[in-house]
């Protein structure tokens, strides 16, 4: 179901991953030794409604997460924190919107998104100069769309 749900592997995220935020949402990421696939948990602070809200915000993100799953890195486990104004402005605005914002965490993370190949990545990488000792976070250079450069961590 590619979901967190022990309070240890929230944890192991918090204490040992890396983070961004924007204005509606904060991202945690850790990569883990084994599985293959990306795993997600949802942290929605009580203070942005009650539980049918915080239930409803919680679909709808796992929604827009499964259908970006093609396009995150394998073994990775992830933690998105619903800061306050998504839960309305999701209502106010819909559900492209909200997409929106999870894209928007995933490119300022500079997670992305081409597959979850490893030799794929390897080979965009060494194609641009670039060495790639592991999983790498890829980026799309802003002249070149068709360019991508690599960061190793």
């Amino acid at each position: 179901r590619n979901r967190l749900s022990r309070s240890r592997d929230f944890d192991a995220v918090y204490r040992h991953g890396r983070s961004v935020s924007t204005r509606f949402l904060v991202l945690y990421w850790f990569p883990r030794e084994e599985g293959e696939e990306p795993r997600l948990g949802i942290a929605v602070p009580k203070g942005a409604g009650g539980a049918v809200v915080r239930s409803k915000i919680k679909r709808q993100l796992r929604e827009v997460w499964r259908s970006r799953l093609e396009s995150l890195p394998p073994a990775h486990d992830f933690v998105l924190i619903v800061r306050p104004g998504l839960v309305e402005g999701a209502e106010a605005k819909g559900f492209d919107w909200l997409g929106e914002r999870v894209d928007e965490v995933l490119d300022h993370a500079e997670l992305i998104v081409i597959g979850n190949d490893a030799p794929e990545f390897r080979q965009i990488a060494q194609r641009n100069g670039q060495v790639v000792i592991d999983l790498v976070r890829i980026k799309r250079t802003a002249e070149n769309s068709g360019a991508y450069e690599g960061i190793c961590w």
